[in-house]
């Protein structure tokens, strides 16, 4: 799997979980579309009230979402996670996409992702990439990083970043920009440098997945010395 982990502090309530998925549909996601079936499921910590249900992709069904949330909002945030099989229609060819929502470290953490299979070259994942940075720029994130494989969770606090980044895919919050220094990280290494309106900085090391340890490496070298 290939996934961008986003944190956050707040508690994913109603309100915050309908904005951040009614971004996602205005920027390609879709419940079910592309002949990709589309399912969401709720996973309580008591197994018998597990809730799944799936839409075949025949008819697109996205308001769906809406009853995900209302589910998923009428169990206890921190020992419950909401799981969204989707479709990313932006890319081409269309992307089967997953959406999680779970707590770690009595924080959160929305995890965007598809299969590392059904990504073709470095356009593909670019133009998947314009997913969680639509999404991450909008909303109050502190920090956001891929993982790629059996790579570790990303951490949940700032502090925490400090010492995790860079990966793959990494997004600073303002805070991490302004003690790490925006031209230090606009000037990284990378294969892309981009700093969004709220003074959040994203940064992809490479669009070549092969090329990924090398170009990160690169980049933590450079921060280190800086």
């Amino acid at each position: 799997m290939f996934r961008v982990e986003l944190s956050m502090e707040a508690d994913p309530d109603y309100r915050l979980l309908s904005s951040i998925l009614y971004c996602a549909v205005a920027d390609g996601l879709r419940f079910n579309s592309h002949n990709f079936d589309g399912t969401y499921r709720i996973v309580p910590s008591d197994p018998s009230e597990e809730i799944v249900v799936t839409e075949s992709g025949d008819v697109h069904r996205t308001e769906l979402l809406a009853d995900a949330i209302d589910e998923y909002t009428g169990f206890d945030s921190s020992s419950t996670g909401l799981g969204i099989m989707t479709t990313y229609v932006d890319s081409n060819p269309a992307l089967p996409c997953f959406v999680q929502v779970h707590s770690r470290d009595d924080d959160h953490v929305i995890s965007i992702g598809t299969n590392i299979s059904d990504i073709r070259g470095a356009k593909h994942l670019e133009e998947f990439l314009e997913l969680p940075k639509a999404v991450f720029q909008r909303f109050d994130f502190v920090y956001g990083a891929s993982r790629y494989g059996e790579e570790e969770l990303i951490p949940t606090s700032i502090d925490a970043a400090y010492d995790d980044h860079p990966r793959l895919v990494t997004f600073y919050s303002p805070e991490m920009v302004d003690e790490i220094g925006r031209e230090t990280l606009l000037k990284a290494p990378a294969e892309v440098t981009l700093e969004f309106v709220d003074g959040s900085v994203f940064l992809l090391a490479s669009s070549e997945l092969s090329e990924r340890r090398r170009r990160v490496q690169a980049i933590h070298e450079y921060l280190y010395n800086s």
